[in-house]
């Protein structure tokens, strides 16, 4: 995403990034990106970003669960490894309501799916490639449209 950003802003390479790594959060870089693209590409364009944008956002709920959740193992499903939120822990919740039960193939999707967005952001630098044609900055459109609008 921050490839994509400082591609968005010109020609100050190193101004973007830093710009884009003191945004503290990710909806702030969301946003920032966000707005760059709707003041330098097309409609059509800035809508495909949008909607990989958003794609994005709809990862973060397992990003940040793995990485804010308390984990643990239980012999009730020893092939798996258990995350609880840690707000609902310190209230002395044990509930299983409140609980995730990742197995290897939900990390495995979870990997899979990470991988694919980080080519389609790659890939969605074509946009503000200027010796790519516009039919090719189209397919790109149509193809980040077809795979993420419905998602």
């Amino acid at each position: 995403m921050m490839a994509f950003f400082t591609l968005l802003m010109g020609g100050q390479k190193e101004l973007a990034t830093a710009i884009f790594l003191s945004l503290e959060t990710q909806s702030a870089k969301s946003r920032a990106i966000d707005t760059a693209a709707a003041n330098v590409l097309s409609v059509r364009q800035h809508k495909a970003v949008s909607i990989l944008l958003r794609y994005t956002k709809s990862r973060q709920k397992h990003r940040n669960k793995l990485a804010h959740w308390l984990c643990g193992a239980s012999p009730e499903v020893s092939d798996s490894i258990v995350f609880i939120d840690p707000r609902k822990f310190l209230k002395g919740s044990s509930n299983r309501e409140h609980a995730l039960i990742y197995k290897k193939e939900d990390f495995e999707n979870i990997i899979l799916e990470n991988e694919s967005l980080a080519v389609h952001w790659y890939y969605i630098e074509i946009l503000v490639d200027d010796s790519q044609t516009f039919d090719e900055k189209n397919k790109v459109c149509d193809e980040i449209t077809r795979l993420f609008e419905t998602l």
